[in-house]
């Protein structure tokens, strides 16, 4: 029972409203819990304008968290915790979303690993609209697994991604 609650997706809204020392709890705002079992992982998280959006990798509905099925999870919640839209990028392979970020035409880029033929992750990355919507997809195969683990925009509007390869 424990593992299964270790792996929902949580998401904690607190204030830290005139903290002027750490001795202070910030207040808990809310506590919202997403998903049916233990199939996801939430990696990172931005806040946006009208929002907060998070990403990470869920796994088929009732499969356990080391199958070889899952996908980029992507979804947004407004500030009271309600979601407003979710989706998810991949395919049959275990695919797993670790870094989201705000691009400058107010959409979202997503990175994180894409399983392949072969067994191994090449590094993957998703561009959507403001509403999660996928505008693009790229695979970067490699001979060796890769897998992005943070991706930023550049000021020209470009973008960065760090990784870890085997």
């Amino acid at each position: 029972m424990k593992r299964a609650f270790a792996n929902l997706c949580f998401v904690i809204l607190f204030t830290s409203m005139a903290l002027p020392t750490f001795a202070q709890q910030p207040d808990t705002v809310w506590v919202r819990t997403m998903g049916e079992d233990d199939s996801n992982m939430p990696m990172d998280i931005e806040i946006v304008e009208d929002g907060i959006v998070v990403i990470g990798t869920r796994h088929g509905m009732g499969l356990p968290a080391d199958t070889e099925t899952a996908d980029m999870w992507l979804f947004k919640m407004d500030f009271d915790g309600n979601t407003l839209w979710e989706h998810e990028f991949g395919g049959e392979t275990a695919d797993q979303g670790n870094a989201v970020a705000v691009t400058p035409d107010g959409g979202l880029i997503c990175a994180g690993g894409k399983g392949d033929a072969d067994g191994e992750d090449d590094t993957y990355v998703v561009k959507t609209d403001n509403m999660g919507i996928m505008e693009w997809e790229m695979i970067y195969p490699s001979t060796y697994e890769t897998i992005a683990r943070d991706i930023e925009v550049t000021a020209d509007g470009g973008y960065i991604i760090t990784g870890s390869t085997k």
